[in-house]
């Protein structure tokens, strides 16, 4: 499975370390809008795409899964966006700022599994 890391801040880091060992899964790319934790990044993993916008891992048709690890004032555009683009969506808790964000995401991330199912 290739996936991508959105966001390389405190978290990320220990995301991409965790996402390389696993076997059966591949970090393709990472996105952030901080041009140093791209450079962090590309230092450590030079095969990984990184990018500050997004929206080039949700356009890639062979990303499966994100892995949201953004403030939470982010969480609920960016899964939103990645859900509507047919991707699978990891977000580092918590999932939004709101209960209406997050009930709205979980009908969306519903409506995603009955298509694939």
């Amino acid at each position: 499975m290739k996936t991508g890391l959105i966001g390389y801040g405190y978290w990320g880091p220990n995301f991409a370390r965790i996402i390389s060992e696993l076997s059966d899964v591949s970090l393709k790319y990472c996105a952030d809008i901080s041009d140093d934790s791209l450079r962090k990044i590309k230092n450590k993993y030079p095969e990984i795409k990184a990018t500050n916008d997004y929206n080039d891992i949700l356009n890639d048709k062979e990303i499966e899964a994100v892995f949201i690890v953004t403030p939470v004032s982010s969480h609920y555009k960016i899964a939103k966006d990645s859900l509507n683009a047919g991707k699978h969506v990891f977000v580092e808790k918590p999932l939004t700022g709101s209960l209406s964000e997050a009930r709205e995401l979980t009908d969306l991330a519903k409506k995603f599994l009955q298509k694939i199912i």
